[in-house]
């Protein structure tokens, strides 16, 4: 198996050989992985800081065809163990997924084994679709007697959409008439205030006036406050700059905003792979939180995706139980993160690393029950 060795250099300036590798690549992947595109972990790799940035892997087949393509990050966790290698990497992180060649699926993922796991006691796939073809290999790997172990240490649910229905059938069917007399009651409200107008960026328009609004519409509010939102950090500022502008020239960028007398007070972005579309960040202005602008324009945004044909499935990238696209779309998408032990760990030690994730695991979601006790109170 050849296996090139993870190369941050080679995609600081990716030559014309290597692009084209990865183009393809991404037109015959299993399974369409929008944070391991070249529209997006070129950027992280050059510009997120060194604690969040991804190191580039592009293991080969020994023909020399590349079989996958991943971006991970080594997380120490455990004392005594060596690191983790993890597709979770930087604060904008919605999919782990990385690229795998259909069809050579478990080849692609040995193949990242054995360069992920070189100093690592194991490779982390983190937010990846449960029932898609990614994480039926790795589970599969697990059957092979010996060597890799793959356990699935979380799952959930998020909210998706079928793209491929008509508007006010979605609207109808989808949407409870209470939540739609509800959004109705407060969409005329907002229109007594002011004109009320909803746009989508048009194809090959500059998307960093857009970008630019979303921002400063975040940074207004509790993100800016708590210094968490995009425009508080210069390097994540960058990063999601670079990755807009290559998703927009490669026409893989949606964006959308609710605009009150000609002023931005809800915005939304979403990023492209194949036909299925991934939403990325929303924002909204919190001083006319009691008309929920946020949710009105998720609404005007959806029946615009379910009108775009190059759309056939969105994910919401959304928290489980969301209290507001939970009621607007009623697919859903079982995610995990799985975790696969290092082929050359002996069974013990394999056993070793698996019970201290659970138990980190564990001491994380106490902590995180104990804090939002506390906030209640």
């Amino acid at each position: 198996m050849k296996s090139a060795a993870c190369d941050d250099e080679a995609v600081l300036t990716p030559g014309p050989e290597l692009m084209e590798d990865w183009s393809g690549l991404e037109r015959a992947a299993a399974e369409p992985a929008p944070a391991a595109s070249p529209f997006w972990l070129p950027s992280a790799v050059t510009n997120l800081p060194a604690a969040e940035r991804p190191r580039f892997c592009m293991p080969r087949a020994p023909e020399g065809m590349p079989l996958a393509v991943i971006g991970l990050r080594a997380s120490r966790r455990f004392g005594p163990f060596p690191p983790v290698a993890t597709t979770r990497w930087g604060e904008f992180f919605f999919s782990g997924l990385p690229l795998l060649r259909a069809d050579r699926e478990e080849e692609a993922l040995k193949a990242i084994l054995e360069t992920a796991t070189t100093g690592a006691c194991a490779l982390e796939l983190a937010t990846v679709p449960l029932e898609g073809p990614v994480a039926r290999a790795a589970l599969r790997l697990s059957r092979e007697r010996g060597g890799t172990r793959a356990v699935i240490m979380a799952r959930w649910r998020r909210a998706a959409l079928d793209a491929t229905r008509d508007p006010e059938e979605w609207w109808r069917k989808d949407v409870s008439s209470g939540s739609r007399r509800k959004w109705t009651r407060l969409r005329r409200r907002m229109e007594r205030e002011g004109e009320v107008r909803f746009r989508a960026m048009e194809r090959g328009e500059d998307p960093v006036p857009w970008l630019e609004a979303f921002m400063k519409l975040e940074a207004s509010g509790w993100k800016g406050r708590a210094g968490t939102a995009i425009a508080c950090s210069a390097p994540l500022r960058r990063f999601v700059t670079d990755t807009v502008r290559a998703h927009a020239t490669a026409d893989r960028l949606r964006f959308w905003q609710l605009e009150m007398e000609g002023r931005p007070v809800a915005s939304l972005f979403g990023f492209l792979a194949g036909t299925t579309l991934w939403l990325g960040k929303i924002a909204y202005d919190e001083t006319l939180a009691r008309h929920s602008p946020g949710a009105l324009l998720m609404i005007d945004a959806t029946r615009h995706i379910l009108r775009d044909e190059s759309v056939a499935f969105a994910d919401s990238s959304a928290d489980p139980d969301h209290p507001m696209i939970d009621h607007l779309w009623k697919e859903r998408l079982e995610m995990a993160d799985i975790l696969l032990t290092a082929p050359h760990l002996p069974a013990t030690a394999a056993r070793a690393v698996i019970g201290a994730e659970r138990a980190r695991r564990a001491l994380r979601e106490r902590a995180k029950r104990a804090w939002h006790a506390l906030r209640r109170r």
